[in-house]
This record gives C-alpha cells, structure tokens and sequence, in this order.
C-alpha cells in the first residue's frame, strides 16, 4: 500500500512540474507615439520590435504589403494582443483624455493587422 501511495504522489508531482512549464506569461510593452501612450499586451512570445509595429498600425492604421504569396495561399499567421491607448486632451471640457481599448490580431508574416474595438471611456487624467 505504502509503494502505491509514493507512485502516485510520484505521478502527481511530475504532472504537476509538467503543467506549470507549458503556462504562458503575459507580455507587455509600452509606447509614446505623436502623444498618445499604447501598451501592447500578448501571451505569444512577441519582440518589442512587433509590439511597436502593431503599435504604429493600431494608431495609424494598416498599411501591410504582402510579402510573397505565403498569406495568399496559406493564409495568414495570426498574433493575438491587446492594445491600450490613453489619448490627452481630447477634449475642452472635462473628462479631457480618452482611453481605447482594441482587440488585435496581426500577421507575423506580412504584418496585415485586423483590430476591434472593445471599449472607449472618457477619463479624468489631465486639468
């Protein structure tokens, strides 16, 4: 009974190790562009230098070229984020700022980006 109680507190503990070294962790960056501060957040494994592409095309849109016929006749290879822009003095009066937030998906290959808008909120932020 003893030998069965180890094996499976063994079994546990290995699965257990095995479960927490496939968890991702979530990355963030974040960017000052013409005024408005935008932080990209994304559990993919992502440099800041995509982060700072999908920043730019999130704030000025998407101007991707294809680059070969790979997303034409593969399709594309999604990156999924989360972009946050708190954009000051919008407005005269207060709240002034306004605070978006976007669901995004990019390409990895050709950079073609699709976003969403989730939500958009006026805030207190600057006098």
């Amino acid at each position: 009974m003893k030998r069965i109680t180890i094996f499976v507190l063994i079994i546990s503990l290995a699965s257990i190790f095995t479960l927490n070294s496939f968890a991702q962790s979530t990355k963030a960056f974040t960017f000052s562009i013409d005024g408005t501060e935008i932080t990209i957040t994304s559990e993919e494994n992502i440099s800041s230098d995509f982060a700072f592409e999908i920043a730019e095309k999130v704030l000025n849109g998407n101007n991707a070229v294809a680059k070969g016929v790979y997303c034409d006749n593969f399709g594309h290879s999604y990156v999924s984020s989360t972009a946050k822009t708190t954009t000051h003095k919008v407005y005269t009066t207060a709240p002034r700022c306004v605070k978006k937030t976007y669901s995004v998906k990019t390409c990895s290959v050709c950079g073609y980006q699709t976003k969403t808008l989730t939500s958009s909120t006026r805030i207190n932020c600057c006098s």
